[in-house]
């Protein structure tokens, strides 16, 4: 634990320099040529290393750690049944053909440089206080889930670019992110559906039936027919204990009706009706809502959390926008409350879902056999 606090903080730390800079005028563009702006590349530079390395050096951290050298294995094998994605599949086999060896630790490697820079990128394109934004992204555990699961962060992490892409109406690049995150994780293309909901001007009769389908879906007689469903995108969830689960995200949910209360607090405070909200505010408090609806009326759906969050993690982007209007009071608890979601989720790092925690590196630890070694 002491580990991942250690970089959080001198992650916060080097944030801290980049606020100082932009507050001061200095923007950290190739054009400024100020002491600023170079403190400001520095820090995104420096960022970017401190956020790489301890993921890169890992070694047997993380639930799927194991899981993922096995399918690193398999898709190097001619003829083998993958259940990754084609992009996945790609780079393990231009890594392992280029070392002339089973070289996971490079592809994990490749894989945080990459969720690091698209995050930071996305981060960067579309925030508009991009140290708070930043300092959510770190306190509700995004960087260090992404130790799991790396295919769908770095999708995730490319899903925050294409959300720049979709603010602006520019829809060639916004398709060209979401398939590009698609290629090493499906679940991305949820987007092109859940994102142009969110546009639209919901009233309450709208909200009403929405809530109404998500009590029809929950239905013991259509359930079966939504597990069909994912069996057949999802080949892997087949006779496991994943299907017919019930799993409430409470955690999740209360994030998402937090966000929602402050955001009517702020319509009622200013005296603005949601219709005549900003496009990208409505859209953000609309991707909350819908997100709340899938934590509450998808429970039964196989890590439903993975499709939630690509509406869940606009808050990134809202939060900062909210609070900036709100009293001095609100921003300090809202600060605090980040902190114990923080706190809370390296409570729990060292569960089996998670196991995060007790960190291992290559510096120290002995490399797991792969399968093949195993097999032999």
């Amino acid at each position: 634990m002491i580990v991942y606090i250690t970089i959080t903080i001198i992650l916060l730390l080097l944030c801290g320099v980049i606020y100082r800079a932009e507050q001061a005028g200095c923007t950290g563009a190739p054009t400024d040529r100020s002491r600023g702006g170079a403190a400001v590349r520095l820090a995104f530079v420096m960022i970017f290393l401190v956020m790489v390395i301890p993921e890169a050096l890992r070694v047997n951290t993380g639930n799927d750690y194991m899981k993922y050298v096995e399918f690193m294995h398999l898709a190097n094998v001619e003829g083998a049944y993958l259940v990754t994605e084609p992009g996945f599949n790609i780079l393990v086999r231009v890594v392992y053909g280029l070392c002339g060896y089973e070289n996971y630790l490079l592809v994990f490697a490749l894989f945080a440089a990459g969720t690091a820079a698209m995050a930071l990128l996305g981060l960067r394109l579309q925030a508009q206080d991009f140290s708070f934004s930043f300092f959510l992204f770190l306190m509700f555990g995004y960087y260090l889930q992404s130790y799991n699961t790396v295919r769908y962060y770095l999708a995730m992490s490319i899903i925050m670019v294409a959300l720049y892409f979709f603010a602006r109406r520019e829809w060639a690049g916004f398709a060209a992110m979401v398939l590009l995150a698609a290629c090493f994780h499906k679940s991305a293309l949820v987007v092109f559906a859940l994102w142009p909901l969110c546009l639209l001007l919901w009233n309450l009769p709208m909200t009403a039936a929405a809530a109404a389908l998500g009590i029809a879906v929950n239905l013991p007689m259509l359930r079966g027919l939504w597990m069909d469903v994912l069996t057949k995108l999802y080949p892997s969830y087949a006779n496991t204990d994943f299907l017919g689960q019930v799993r409430f995200s409470y955690v999740n949910i209360a994030r998402c009706g937090i966000v929602l209360l402050l955001a009517l607090y702020d319509l009622h405070v200013r005296g603005v009706r949601k219709k005549d909200l900003p496009d990208t505010e409505r859209f953000y408090f609309n991707a909350s809502l819908l997100a709340l609806g899938i934590y509450v009326f998808g429970s039964f759906v196989p890590e439903v959390s993975r499709i939630a969050y690509y509406l869940s993690v606009t808050q990134l982007f809202y939060l900062p926008v909210l609070l900036l209007r709100s009293p001095g009071k609100i921003r300090r608890l809202a600060v605090f409350a980040a902190v114990l979601y923080f706190a809370a989720f390296l409570y729990k790092a060292g569960t089996p879902t998670i196991r995060i925690l007790p960190y291992r590196s290559i510096v120290f630890h002995d490399l797991p056999k792969i399968l093949s070694e195993v097999t032999q």
